[in-house]
């Protein structure tokens, strides 16, 4: 009879230590995580940049400090709007320097007008769509320009601005999603459950006449500014689920619409 209460401590030690750890993460241990995460993929990106023998090993460093973000799918959304935005900028600087070969002119004018329209999608869309326009505009001035007097260039430059930018992506993307993965897919359902949830007592008022009409202006504005908060999340879980969650997902662009 004697081993029941060293069993009862034992136990009792090893909640109060399990409570302590959940506690050190929640708080001080998920932001070292997430420094030691962010290091582990800035020095893997350079050092197999100096490896492979790029020109500029810091723009994969760099790409990988620019997708530091808290979770795994913030992550990856914003990885592949920066790899979209860089190889449309990329393409559009080598169909401008293909057709105006040492045409400073005309090229400066392309580039005026691809800016430009960059510069309207980036205003039509949010987050990091709208990123992934800015990204394609200056994508393609940094490639164009210096191949003003040597166009034969153009194509390496290229070449070797995404394989910089794709290693950075590549080292982003698979640390913050084995090392210590961080999702908020169930913070955001919860969430929306709870939004959800005090829309239909939202509705159940109107109905009833119960609620004034102020009120009720005021509070059709909170709901439709949660979902604008909370659509990119959506998108986000989205990223992680693909086949489930982007079926929900897709109904929040439709309600911001509405």
């Amino acid at each position: 009879m004697t081993p029941a209460p060293a069993n009862t401590s034992n136990t009792s030690k090893a909640g109060w230590l399990g409570r302590q750890f959940r506690d050190w993460a929640a708080t001080d241990g998920g932001r070292l995580i997430f420094v030691a995460r962010t290091l582990v993929a800035a020095f893997s990106a350079l050092w197999l940049a100096f490896r492979l023998g790029l020109d500029s090993p810091s723009t994969a460093m760099t790409t990988t400090f620019i997708l530091a973000l808290p979770s795994s799918g913030m992550v990856l959304e914003k990885a592949f709007y920066r790899l979209l935005g860089t190889v449309v900028g990329l393409s559009a600087a080598l169909t401008l320097v293909g057709l105006f070969p040492q045409q400073a002119p005309l090229l400066f004018l392309g580039l005026a007008l691809w800016v430009g329209v960059c510069t309207a999608g980036a205003a039509m869309h949010r987050n990091q769509q709208s990123y992934s326009f800015v990204l394609a505009g200056y994508t393609a001035v940094m490639i164009a320009v210096p191949a003003l007097d040597h166009p034969a260039s153009a194509f390496s430059l290229a070449v070797t601005r995404v394989s910089e930018v794709g290693l950075g992506i590549i080292c982003a993307s698979v640390v913050n999603d084995l090392l210590f993965p961080r999702a908020h897919g169930l913070l955001v359902m919860r969430t929306v459950q709870a939004r959800f949830e005090s829309f239909l007592g939202f509705c159940q008022k109107v109905l009833e006449h119960s609620l004034p009409p102020s009120e009720a202006e005021v509070a059709h504005l909170r709901f439709a500014a949660d979902m604008r908060r909370w659509s990119p999340a959506a998108r986000q879980l989205s990223s992680k689920r693909p086949m489930r969650a982007r079926r929900r997902a897709s109904c929040t662009p439709s309600m911001n619409r509405s």
